[in-house]
């Protein structure tokens, strides 16, 4: 028998039989489609409003489709496949002058064309409202669209229409043959539903459960990176198609395609050698219910570790977890798979000591790196460029967003520090001691090769002094200059500029004088020559500066897509002349600035609340200085709960004079322990210099 009539004979009268007895899942999935696409559009009184309904639906962001790509699947295949689960029922259809392999591609077809039919009608119907909705796209009195939607294309096209038809009926076609596949592994309806969900989530929950491992375990691993969240998304079709919406790459809509034809080609395979006499069964192959134990144990042991060792960091919960996530799980679907409590037998045993065995092992190869992940670096003549925020690396330093930086001495310097990080790794300890700072960096750099992307991500306590040389050559570099430049950042446009200090004295400047003072600051930054003083001694000031600019025409938001920063903070060095100058000829710069006479600083310990240390400082150019390089941070109530609750590691007080000269308290501020370490740092330099 060839393979065409064997599993692609149709069956006319099968097919016909099918839409008359299920009729009903047209009907439904019409109705739900008309309420959820088309009667809005139907309903709106504007063109802006249309256009926004046809956006949705031409981005394929329309909440509803994207439920229906996957509950009219289910509805369809449990519906199709029902005789299966039932030994009177299966037998009657087997009898029937059809072979297996014309059953399955004609009940394939029908469930398709039920499930199609709807979805075509409702894009039509999508199709004929385009015209009345461009005037959204085209008419500058409408506000509707740019609230809404900022940065749309100027005008639906045919083409977005048809893809998102195109994306609808694949989806919809491959959750219904995976569906299917399941149909033919189980032997009831309960477990038809929990095998179709195992399938569509096995790759991701398997992937996302190799990436948790590895970020727990291995040291620099990003889960965050866009080159796992791109492996995810493709993984996951239903979520990949919204996010990048009309941006979907060919090659995953080939990638579904493909998986279209292998799970048609797996599920008739597997129906062709489906025993009648499963039927009723939880599992109809042994081979089935192996994998499907030992998939869900392994995941039990994981994340039931996860789950103790989130209470208590040692070892000791962890493996503790896994064994009590191995039993509970693999007892659990032990008995769901046989239906029977009787599964502690010789076979159970040997089976469940494997999977054991199995996942030790692979853990294990986490825990020591058997992979060399950790320190390996791409080779340096297949990088394109760097993804990095130099100022993640330093103390107290905002990060504001990540450069891509293309220069050879730059792209040098990023694999400097990347190598000298994992050879430190995360307990920082150089050369047998431990350094003295004592907050995390958490820095991260991603790496654009010739044939993709290369991502790291770090939370370690290695001290910048360690790579401050190749941080100078970095934050020198004119590359970095000029991207970092809050002219450029601002070209969007400017919502707001607000100059702040530690007092909480604050202003908002004028839009009039926006220009002024951003090509004062722009040029203070530029000119700024950094030194290893000024990048691991004096890490901030106590003026800063909060930017708002506007979202540019063209941008989105949507999953996968990188995030777009409106606010971006700096601050007012007194290096910085210019912006000071500018300050001080306006009139603000003195009332940003504490007037002080006098400040005070207090150790604790932070476990205790227990006083270590104090000092006092009155030195006018030390206390001067150390104004213009203030860290300080929260304000600290004198009186009320608040007071009495906080255990700060530092508090600051600062004291000045009154209207009748007289000695007041000013403010009390509160430090980090790094913080602390640097404001020592900075007054015995200052007083020895």
């Amino acid at each position: 028998m060839n393979l065409a009539s064997s599993y692609f004979k149709f069956s006319p009268a099968l097919f016909r039989e099918n839409l008359k007895r299920f009729w009903t899942i047209p009907a439904f999935g019409m109705l739900c489609y008309f309420f959820a696409g088309l009667y809005p559009l139907i309903v709106a009184e504007a063109s802006s409003e249309r256009y926004y309904v046809l956006q949705m639906t031409a981005r394929f962001l329309n909440p509803g489709f994207i439920i229906f790509s996957v509950l009219f699947p289910i509805i369809t295949s449990v519906a199709l496949n029902r005789y299966l689960f039932a030994p009177g029922s299966v037998s009657v259809m087997h009898s029937l002058p059809f072979t297996r392999g014309s059953m399955f591609f004609t009940n394939m077809l029908s469930g398709l064309v039920m499930m199609w039919a709807p979805i075509v009608v409702t894009y039509l119907i999508s199709l004929a409202f385009m015209p009345n909705a461009y005037l959204a796209a085209t008419d500058p009195n409408i506000g509707f669209y740019s609230a809404i939607i900022a940065g749309a294309e100027t005008r639906i096209s045919v083409g977005q229409i048809t893809g998102a038809l195109g994306t609808s009926l694949l989806l919809t076609a491959m959750y219904f043959l995976l569906f299917n596949l399941a149909a033919t592994v189980t032997g009831n309806t309960p477990m038809h539903i929990i095998g179709g969900a195992f399938l569509s989530a096995v790759a991701v929950g398997l992937t996302g459960l190799v990436g948790t491992l590895s970020e727990t375990m291995l040291f620099g691993f990003a889960i965050d990176s866009d080159m796992f969240i791109n492996l995810l998304l493709r993984l996951t079709p239903i979520v990949y198609y919204p996010a990048r919406g009309a941006d979907a790459a060919v090659s995953m809509v080939i990638q579904t395609i493909i998986t279209c034809v292998g799970l048609y080609a797996l599920g008739s395979l597997m129906y062709a050698k489906r025993s009648l006499e499963r039927a009723g069964d939880s599992l109809v192959y042994k081979f089935v219910e192996v994998i499907f134990v030992s998939i869900v144990t392994l995941s039990g042991m994981i994340l039931m570790s996860a789950i103790i060792s989130a209470i208590d960091q040692s070892n000791f919960p962890f493996n503790w977890g896994l064994i009590a996530g191995g039993v509970l799980s693999y007892a659990a679907v032990k008995m769901m798979a046989q239906k029977s409590v009787r599964i502690f037998n010789k076979g159970s045993a040997i089976h469940f000591g494997v999977t054991i065995i199995a996942v030790l092992l692979f853990l294990f190869s986490f825990r020591f790196d058997f992979y060399g992940y950790e320190k390996r670096l791409p080779n340096e003549n297949d990088i394109e460029s760097v993804y990095f925020d130099p100022m993640t690396t330093l103390r107290n330093y905002y990060s504001e967003a990540e450069i891509e930086f293309k220069s050879p001495d730059n792209i040098k310097a990023i694999m400097n520090i990347h190598r000298v990080i994992a050879e430190y790794g995360p307990n920082a300890r150089v050369n047998g001691e431990d350094v003295i700072d004592y907050s995390a960096n958490s820095i991260s750099v991603e790496y654009k090769l010739n044939s993709g992307t290369v991502s790291r991500s770090w939370v370690t306590y290695a001290d910048a002094s360690h790579y401050v040389g190749d941080l100078l050559t970095i934050l020198n570099s004119r590359e970095f200059k000029e991207q970092n430049s809050v002219i450029e950042w601002a070209k969007p446009g400017i919502n707001s500029i607000s100059v702040s200090s530690g007092s909480y004295r604050d202003l908002n400047l004028n839009p009039v004088e926006f220009s002024e003072f951003l090509l004062a600051l722009d040029a203070d930054m530029r000119d700024e020559v950094f030194t290893a003083d000024s990048v691991t001694l004096f890490p901030g000031t106590g003026i800063g500066v909060n930017l708002s600019r506007t979202r540019p025409t063209g941008y989105v938001y949507s999953l996968g897509r990188p995030y777009y920063q409106s606010y971006r903070s700096e601050y007012i060095k007194p290096t910085y002349t210019r912006t000071i100058n500018w300050l001080n000829a306006k009139g603000y710069y003195e009332n940003l600035r504490y007037q002080a006479n006098r400040i005070t600083v207090e150790l604790f310990d932070v476990n205790s609340a227990e006083a270590l240390e104090s000092y006092e400082i009155t030195d006018f150019d030390t206390l001067q200085n150390i104004l213009d390089y203030g860290i300080f941070g929260d304000e600290i109530p004198t009186t009320g709960d608040s007071a009495t609750d906080l255990t700060p590691y530092c508090v600051v007080t600062f004291y000045g004079l009154d209207e009748r000269g007289e000695t007041v308290q000013l403010a009390r501020r509160s430090l980090s322990p790094e913080g602390a370490e640097a404001l020592l740092r900075l007054k015995i330099a200052l007083a020895g210099s």
